[in-house]
């Protein structure tokens, strides 16, 4: 392989590379209009680039309140900044839900997991990350594994890994039924 006359052209490849990437990828977003109109922002908030609304006992979820909230006494200070979850681009309809998994309670797509198995409910189970506002203590691990138990989770061979370094616990196996308690 012989050597370049231009020592720079490598750098000046990549860098038009990730300009040109970024570039492409930003025109893809969707644009969510933030001076929206009281009688307008249903319209907006439903559309084709929006997952369907969770659904709670049959009807649609109320909103939740996603603001940090009291910490449990067991738990330990946020290693994040407070408030990161907002800006989370997997939630365009700011409902504190992945849309993927929105897509998925709805039936509108099924679990891409590579360790997915049958749940109980009869569905391919998903791995997800519960994000906390502060460092999950016992308290809130009791809290989720008996969600999860109560919609037949099983921890022998499933992966509960509270992390030490972010305010997240990631879980695989988890069933589907289960995913509205858990949020």
């Amino acid at each position: 392989m012989g050597r370049s006359r231009h020592p720079g052209l490598s750098l000046i490849v990549v860098a038009l590379l990730l300009v040109t990437d970024f570039s492409f990828g930003a025109s893809g977003l969707v644009h969510i209009p933030e001076d929206v109109e009281e009688g307008n922002e249903e319209a907006v908030l439903s559309g084709p680039g929006l997952p369907p609304p969770l659904i709670c006992g049959g009807e649609e979820c109320p909103e939740k309140d996603r603001s940090p909230g009291i910490r449990p006494a067991d738990s330990g200070w946020p290693v994040e900044d407070p408030g990161w979850w907002f800006g989370y681009w997997y939630d365009l309809d700011s409902d504190g839900m992945d849309d993927r998994l929105q897509r998925i309670i709805a039936g509108e797509r099924t679990s891409v997991s590579t360790t997915s198995i049958t749940g109980e409910d009869g569905r391919p189970t998903v791995a997800i990350v519960v994000d906390y506002s502060w460092h999950p203590g016992q308290s809130d691990i009791s809290a989720i594994k008996t969600v999860l138990y109560n919609h037949g989770w099983q921890d022998e061979g499933s992966w509960f890994d509270p992390l030490h370094i972010l305010d997240s616990i990631v879980i695989d196996h988890v069933p589907v039924s289960s995913l509205i308690e858990i949020w």
